[in-house]
């Protein structure tokens, strides 16, 4: 048995104790989800009140485009995804939105401009929510992995550790747009040249995207900055092909998942919408959870493999 494949073996009884895990924690996994979904949104709905103030200036100034705006409103966006239209939706609302910045623009440039900022301030704090969440999930993943009691507490995270987390996410997503950015304006310019590109970037995204996987992980576990969390996940041993592994076994599931949400989504039957959604739903958070505990334990096992050797 080589080297290479003993590595491996750590994604694949990685994944059985996940699984494990989460059938022996399923109680207080469902309790955690329903406390995280809970906090997000309350501060969904905080958010929308807070964004709403941004917009009052162009209200008072332009009745027509309040009328705009309230035909993309949040409520309607969410309808439509639990109706299956979300793709159609987001289009009719790409679309308005266009003619509401523009329109108010050209007429008010100031109130809009303020708009804009709300606009703006919504995402970050829907991206520092959803950041939250997350931290608090690998947090119970972490103690789940270490074999450690876990309580809800676990979900609220240390501000100082929520903003370097938020960073770390913020320059992922914002190199991800700048790579999708760019193949964009290749394949403007010209098809072969933007396809060559496309077909590059595509491992080493991949690559970079595995191999910095570990990030926060780091930071949680350590305390680590932001550059150093990066750094010491970029240098653990054995962490890109564990993770690959992992993602391998995972696929047969998500697709399975995908499979049952377009069924879903075409399906005109209420009942067979609403027990293949059912069932959807339970194979995502099982898989999730999975998923989550699984990386947590290689995170472990690397790093205590990486303190032994040093």
């Amino acid at each position: 048995m080589n080297n290479s494949f003993k590595n491996n073996i750590i994604a694949i009884e990685a994944l059985k104790f996940g699984f494990a895990s989460f059938v022996k924690n399923i109680k207080f996994l469902l309790l955690s989800f329903a406390a995280s979904g809970l906090m997000f949104i309350g501060g969904f709905i905080a958010n929308i009140l807070t964004v709403q103030l941004f917009f009052i200036p162009i209200f008072m100034v332009h009745e027509k485009l309040k009328e705009t705006f309230m035909r993309i409103s949040m409520i309607n966006s969410f309808s439509s995804v639990m109706q299956g239209a979300a793709v159609d939706k987001a289009a009719q609302s790409a679309i308005i939105w266009q003619k509401f910045l523009t329109e108010g623009f050209v007429s008010f440039p100031f109130s809009a401009a303020f708009a804009i900022l709300g606009i703006f301030t919504f995402f970050t704090i829907l991206f520092a929510l959803i950041t939250m969440v997350s931290i608090g999930w690998m947090k119970i993943s972490l103690n789940i992995a270490d074999c450690r009691e876990n309580r809800l507490s676990a979900l609220f995270i240390n501000p100082k550790i929520l903003f370097k987390a938020f960073c770390i996410g913020l320059i992922s997503l914002m190199s991800f747009i700048m790579s999708l950015v760019l193949i964009l304006v290749l394949f403007k310019i010209n098809i072969i040249i933007g396809s060559v590109y496309a077909v590059i970037m595509l491992p080493v995204v991949i690559y970079l995207s595995f191999k910095f996987a570990y990030s926060v992980y780091f930071l949680i576990d350590k305390n680590t900055g932001i550059y150093e969390s990066f750094k010491s996940s970029f240098r653990l041993k054995n962490g890109f092909s564990n993770i690959l592994v992992l993602v391998l076994m995972a696929l047969p599931v998500s697709i399975v998942i995908s499979l049952l949400r377009t069924v879903v989504y075409s399906s005109s039957l209420v009942s067979i919408r609403l027990i293949l959604g059912s069932l959807g739903m339970i194979l995502q958070f099982s898989l999730s959870c999975t998923m989550l505990v699984a990386i947590s334990k290689i995170y472990r096992e690397l790093t205590m493999r990486s303190e032994q050797n040093r």
